[in-house]
């Protein structure tokens, strides 16, 4: 049964030492996070002027994915299976901050935790006296906020100001 709870993503029967344990993870690889987010900013503008302005691309490149499956994994070890939140806060977060990404990646990470606690709170408050996992309230709650995000204010999909994508 706890391979299903895992498996549907959960944070049912979380306790703290569940939360304990995804500190460390927390604390190491965050704060690393905040503090190399320049580089990120600087390789979004192209290869060539990272490196103009001093970015080592694939040491950062490789921080950056170290750090990536290191931050998810251990929220994917924590709560399960929520991958929708992953793929839509982001998305959120775009529309709310149009800086780089050091704006950008607190705010998805404010927007994905809120995502979770609203899908985990409908789940439990809906159909009382049963709980409905997360996972399942996400995809009948938020599904229908992410068509309207990942369309630009014309109903076009896709990035609205290079019309060649």
């Amino acid at each position: 049964m706890n391979a299903y709870i895992w498996l549907t993503g959960s944070l049912y029967a979380s306790q703290w030492h569940d939360v304990t344990a995804l500190t460390p993870w927390l604390m190491a690889c965050w704060p690393l996070a905040l503090i190399k987010l320049r580089h990120l900013d600087a390789q979004s503008m192209g290869e060539d002027m990272a490196l103009g302005l001093g970015s080592a691309l694939q040491g950062h490149r490789l921080l950056f994915l170290m750090l990536a499956v290191a931050l998810a994994g251990s929220a994917v070890a924590y709560a399960g299976a929520v991958g929708f939140i992953g793929l839509i806060a982001p998305h959120m977060a775009r529309r709310l901050v149009n800086s780089g990404h050091t704006g950008l990646l607190p705010i998805a990470a404010l927007i994905g935790a809120l995502i979770l606690l609203y899908a985990d709170w409908v789940g439990r408050v809906a159909f009382i006296p049963r709980d409905l996992r997360p996972a399942f309230s996400l995809r009948a709650s938020v599904r229908p906020s992410s068509c309207t995000c990942c369309t630009d204010s014309g109903g076009n999909w896709g990035d609205s100001k290079n019309p060649e994508h």
